[in-house]
């Protein structure tokens, strides 16, 4: 199996560059999905 030379703190790097992405788009995912829940019940009362 082929393997790879990488610099360890490159990849730490690249881990915490990543993990902070990901985390940002969670939340945002977050707060749209919390938007359409408040719309949906907003609407739901309305008999929209």
């Amino acid at each position: 199996m082929p393997q790879a030379i990488v610099n360890p703190e490159e990849v730490e790097r690249f881990a915490q560059q990543f993990n902070e992405q990901l985390r940002q788009n969670i939340s945002q995912l977050n707060g749209q999905f919390k938007i359409r829940q408040v719309w949906t019940a907003e609407a739901w009362q309305m008999n929209i």
